[in-house]
């Protein structure tokens, strides 16, 4: 029999887009599935409940008091009765062989993460551009760490995530919003998990400026420095090589501009002054860089939602 696979919805205020969403995990073409969908406290006059009810037994509909994204995804992992998660955003859509494909991935790969490309499209729909990454096939976990920290981020609406490497790495932290997917594929990296890329675009990710990650930006700066500061705190946790992760990490405080805890990391590394002193004209000359890469990245966010 093929494994029951749980796609999640956390949705707040959703009534826009959320059964957009909802039809296309309804629509899978693999049918071994079970729908949760958690409304994270909304607060829109009753909007998001009544889409929601209106679905009837086609999924399971659970209501708590707003606590953020990673709090409606672990109440939802919580109540899962599935060997695999999904993660759909309430804004974003997947195309009909998602599920499907990416469980005969999985079949191939069973202790690994699966990650497929996706489309970017606007409020309305309209496709934007196809993100797709210049990776493909079985990556380690030392791959995939480096991977992310020089830009190749992972969409969460992308991966199909077996239900024990969940157990083993835990919950979404709570205490972020912005970054709380970024935080997790690090903590599965650390943890030794491999992924797998699928060169298929099998999502639908929508831009508008109702998410947080557009009206709440100065959430970025205050939630990457946790991020690095968490990770170097948990250093000695680590189930892969403890100087690369710290490598890693440099890099990634460098191109961020996080030059104080790239210090902190600059210390745990190199005990000679020399050591010292090559590691930070390294990294700093990255820094620059790292600037300026971010200076465009505000300039494009304003293009894309103000245009």
């Amino acid at each position: 029999m093929d494994p029951l696979v749980s796609i999640i919805i956390p949705v707040y205020n959703g009534a826009n887009y959320m059964r957009e969403a909802i039809d296309s995990a309804i629509n899978q073409t693999y049918h071994n599935i079970e729908i949760i969908v958690v409304n994270d406290g909304s607060n829109d006059g009753g909007e998001t409940d009544a889409i929601a009810k209106s679905y009837g037994n086609a999924i399971r509909y659970i209501c708590k008091k707003n606590g953020g994204s990673s709090s409606a995804l672990n109440c939802g992992i919580s109540q899962m009765k599935g060997e695999y998660f999904s993660w759909l955003s309430h804004d974003d859509i997947y195309l009909p062989e998602k599920i499907e494909i990416q469980v005969e991935a999985i079949k191939k790969y069973p202790n690994s993460v699966i990650i497929c490309d996706s489309f970017l499209i606007d409020a309305e729909g309209k496709r934007l551009m196809t993100k797709i990454a210049n990776i493909e096939g079985e990556k380690t976990a030392e791959e995939g760490l480096s991977l992310l920290v020089h830009g190749h981020s992972i969409n969460g609406c992308a991966v199909l995530v077996p239900k024990k490497v969940i157990d083993e790495i835990g919950s979404f932290d709570e205490n972020m919003v912005y970054l709380n997917d970024l935080d997790y594929w690090y903590r599965m990296m650390l943890s030794g998990v491999g992924i797998v890329y699928l060169k298929q675009c099998l999502v639908k990710n929508r831009v508008h400026g109702e998410q947080v990650s557009v009206r709440k930006i100065e959430l970025f700066e205050k939630e990457r420095q946790y991020l690095v500061n968490k990770n170097v705190q948990n250093i000695n946790r680590v189930k892969i090589e403890r100087k690369y992760v710290l490598e890693k990490l440099a890099y990634f405080c460098a191109y961020e501009g996080l030059f104080f805890e790239l210090k902190e990391i600059g210390q745990l590394l190199n005990r000679t002054s020399i050591e010292k002193w090559a590691f930070y004209v390294k990294y700093g000359i990255l820094g620059i860089y790292g600037i300026c890469i971010q200076f465009i990245k505000q300039v494009r966010r304003k293009v894309v939602f103000h245009r």
